[in-house]
């Protein structure tokens, strides 16, 4: 078994299909109206449509109205929602697909179907703990992000053994995502085996 492979801040068709060709299993779109990586819902459904039924559809969120979220789950038909804001667990029961939620530590709630272990700040190529993430990885379906690169990753993985890796900024060059660390990133976590 290998670690499942999130690639995160998808924006074209082509960087979609590089990712599910070297076998990513979850392709991350970003609705955060601040970040960087933003996508408006009618690109994400172009790409979405053409990607349907070879990867896992995942909407990225921060402390966004559930109405909107749910519009975007069913407009979208997403796997999951990634929610990276202070939802609580009245929010996250009601949200219409399976929920990702990241944490910094410990969660205060366990019946959520995955967690994103992150770092508080982002942006700065540090890792998270990896002696904490691997006490987590034990006991929770745990996907490990912040700082993480095609360099890295088969370490990380080693060490934690997550579920899952998510990586956005370790797979770009000057702000835009590169084929070949899209490519070398799946490959080198795809040869560890858990």
């Amino acid at each position: 078994m290998n670690a499942k492979v999130k690639i995160c801040g998808i924006q074209t068709i082509e960087n979609a299909q590089i990712a599910i060709a070297n076998g990513a299993d979850y392709l991350g779109f970003n609705f955060v109206p601040t970040s960087k990586r933003y996508i408006d819902p009618n690109s994400a459904k172009t790409i979405i449509s053409n990607i349907s039924g070879y990867v896992q559809a995942v909407g990225v969120f921060l402390n966004q109205q559930l109405s909107y979220v749910n519009e975007l789950i069913e407009y979208l038909s997403l796997d999951f929602a990634q929610l990276h804001g202070v939802e609580d667990i009245e929010y996250i029961k009601n949200v219409n697909t399976k929920v990702i939620k990241t944490i910094h530590e410990v969660p205060k709630h366990m019946d959520i179907p995955f967690f994103l272990l992150d770092r508080k700040y982002q942006g700065k190529g540090k890792l998270v703990n990896l002696e904490k993430a691997k006490l987590l990885s034990q006991s929770l379906p745990l996907f490990i992000a912040g700082g993480l690169t095609p360099v890295n990753v088969g370490e990380v993985i080693r060490i934690v053994r997550p579920y899952g890796v998510d990586v956005a900024g370790g797979i770009e060059v000057n702000g835009i995502q590169n084929e070949q660390k899209i490519i070398n990133f799946i490959s080198n976590a795809k040869a560890i085996k858990l």
